[in-house]
């Protein structure tokens, strides 16, 4: 076995060095991919739940669609929601 020499000694410092920079670079990376995952999942809930919310809007908005296509229930919708009258009919207006 021989004796090291210095560079030898330089070669495996250097070697070292590198290493822990390698590992320094990789941790940090690994960190912030985690952040970014952590904060993309915050915002994917956020927004299926507005998407939830939309979707129980739509199925609202389609069901008074079909109805309004009811010639009936369109007339005593807008006599009731813009206050309009018949024939014969008086609208009164009452503070609630």
């Amino acid at each position: 076995m021989r004796k090291k020499t210095k560079k030898d000694k330089r070669r495996i410092l250097f070697s070292f060095v590198i290493c822990c920079f390698l590992a320094g670079y990789l941790c940090v990376t690994t960190i912030e991919s985690w952040s970014r995952i952590i904060h993309n999942k915050g915002i994917e809930k956020s927004l299926k739940d507005k998407q939830k919310k939309l979707l129980a809007t739509e199925e609202i908005l389609r069901s008074d669609i079909t109805k309004l296509e009811d010639p009936d229930y369109a007339a005593r919708y807008a006599r009731e929601k813009f206050l309009y009258s018949g024939e014969g009919e008086i609208v009164f207006k009452f503070a609630k």
